[in-house]
């Protein structure tokens, strides 16, 4: 009984931790060298900034990662954890 209940709690930990982090796309609209700085607009036009600057330019797409620490239904407190290069747009599209 009693490595029924851990293995349920071991699962239903995996299964929460699972939910709090995930991707949203974005791309990039400013770069603040001075105070490296990103910021990302994401496809609903959601503002994020993120300490890192990389090797990204201005139009790239990227993907962040995202994770809801204080288990709220909003995103605007989510944090980001991870950004990464997915592509570029174009002039003639952005």
């Amino acid at each position: 009984m009693t490595r029924c209940l851990i293995l349920v709690l071991i699962m239903v930990c995996i299964a929460t931790a699972a939910v709090a982090d995930y991707p949203r796309a974005g791309i990039v609209v400013d770069i603040d060298e001075s105070e490296n700085i990103l910021t990302v607009e994401d496809p609903v036009g959601f503002i994020w900034e993120y300490g890192e600057i990389y090797d990204l330019s201005i139009g790239d797409v990227v993907i962040m990662m995202l994770v809801d620490e204080n288990g709220t239904e909003s995103i605007i407190d989510d944090i980001i954890t991870s950004v990464e290069y997915s592509g570029y747009v174009s002039a003639e599209v952005y």
